[in-house]
């Protein structure tokens, strides 16, 4: 038997979950890039800036020197900028200057449930000069503050955002090259006691199935151009938009797409509910059964999550995947998904990803250890560059005495809360220690080797 190697618990999921202050106070979908000084962009902004300090200089002075830098260096500068506060100010410099920094200033906008927000969307619709800059849209849902309020919401609010939410979305046809489009809602959500019937449904869920309805008919109806598309927090319960001949349309012809879920946080809930099966058995695989042409893949559950891959096709061109909090499993693993991709992988990244220990969901197949699955990569993915795996499997540090794993769990069928757990006090523990991670150092190495090769 290996030994069992104890380590520190690593960071969380490289999947940041917005919350709706940060998202609020958002000025672009790339503005938390870092900024990369390279030795023209110092130059330039101070340039800008001595600008805006001297306005009324009078006109027998020398002209600014930012004015005198070509154009193609100002735009090959600007590339490697991503803040749009910057953009917005060096718009002001001159009528040529502006030239350059209008479609960066304007490229990706976000639009939150703040009056000002809206109002600045609104003046963006009506200038024609503008919008045709516009190349990605990021909406917010909800309100500052709204999911970490313990206070009910008041119905007449939340009509009043879903009913303004709803009328940005509309507006979506008069940006002519959008082509990336990111819908964030409430990352939390309470069933209601009758969620079936449309006047009892929650909020959130009745506000998903009117969005993604009305995305559908302006498909329809006016040939949106996306490429990618980004659903967060989508609750795990039927949306009968989804299932609909105009909603596949619209994804058919995706590149990219990234779809988060958030599930029903009642103590009533157990894995082997009828409506949660239920989305991820039609709604999840209608999708993806449908975006064939995707480039990108992007799944990330807030559960850990058992999910049968033998239902979802293969994706032609896929070259990026990432999942994160999903259950390998004997039976139902997404490891056979990701080999039949192997001619086009070149992007993997695993993130809180688990093994079931015991006996397999589908019968009495021996469970894998990591160690295997490592070395099923290495042999078969023989075009992957990138190969991220967070967090390492092992025993977490200071749990010996209560052993907690990472990587590893079981189903908790008698438990009051049900799913699956990863601490294994009075549980045989999983066969994870040296064997895991030198797997996984070699898959490293091979993968380096591989870049080598090809950077010569």
């Amino acid at each position: 038997m290996a030994r069992t190697v104890a380590r520190p618990r690593p960071p969380r999921s490289r999947v940041i979950r917005e919350t709706a202050d940060t998202l609020d106070e958002a000025k672009d979908i790339e503005s938390a890039g870092v900024f990369n000084y390279t030795n023209g962009i110092p130059i330039l902004m101070e340039l800008i800036e001595t600008e805006h300090r001297n306005p009324n200089q009078s006109s027998n002075l020398k002209q600014p020197i930012a004015t005198e830098i070509p154009l193609e260096l100002v735009g090959a500068i600007l590339e490697y900028i991503d803040d749009k506060s910057f953009f917005l100010r060096s718009r002001l410099v001159s009528r040529s200057f502006k030239s350059v920094a209008d479609p960066r200033a304007f490229r990706t906008l976000t639009v939150s449930q703040n009056q000002r927000s809206r109002d600045g969307f609104q003046n963006l619709v009506n200038s024609s000069q503008l919008a045709i800059y516009v190349k990605a849209i990021r909406f917010v849902t909800y309100g500052k503050g709204v999911d970490n309020s313990a206070e009910p919401i008041p119905f007449k609010r939340i009509h009043s955002t879903n009913e303004h939410v709803l009328s940005d979305i509309a507006c979506i046809p008069k940006f002519a090259n959008v082509n990336a489009l990111q819908l964030h809602f409430l990352n939390r959500w309470v069933e209601s006691h009758n969620e079936d019937d449309a006047d009892e449904m929650s909020p959130t869920r009745r506000l998903q199935i009117a969005v993604i309805k009305a995305l559908a008919n302006l498909h329809c109806q006016h040939g949106l151009r996306l490429q990618k598309l980004e659903l967060r927090c989508l609750i795990t319960r039927s949306n009968e938009s989804i299932l609909t001949d105009e909603f596949k349309a619209l994804l058919e012809p995706l590149t990219s797409l990234t779809i988060s879920v958030v599930t029903n946080d009642s103590e009533l809930f157990y894995h082997s509910d009828d409506d949660y099966c239920g989305f991820w058995d039609n709604d999840m695989t209608t999708m993806l059964n449908t975006a064939r042409n995707l480039t990108s893949l992007t799944l990330v559950s807030d559960i850990k999550t058992f999910y049968d891959w033998s239902r979802v096709a293969t994706f032609p061109k896929l070259e990026q995947l990432f999942l994160e909090d999903f259950i390998f499993d004997p039976y139902c693993s997404p490891e056979p998904f990701i080999i039949r991709h192997k001619e086009t992988l070149r992007y993997l990244d695993l993130s809180s990803c688990w093994i079931h220990v015991g006996q397999a969901v589908g019968g009495n197949a021996q469970p894998q250890a990591w160690a295997e699955i490592f070395k099923c990569f290495e042999e078969e993915l023989r075009g992957l560059f990138v190969f991220n795996f967070d967090p390492l499997p092992g025993m977490i540090e200071g749990t010996e005495d209560f052993p907690e794993y990472d990587g590893y769990v079981w189903p908790d069928t008698e438990g009051s809360e049900g799913g699956y757990k990863n601490s294994f006090e009075d549980k045989p523990v999983p066969q994870a220690g040296e064997g895991d991670i030198l797997a996984f150092e070699s898959l490293q190495k091979a993968i380096a080797k591989r870049t080598n090769k090809v950077s010569l």
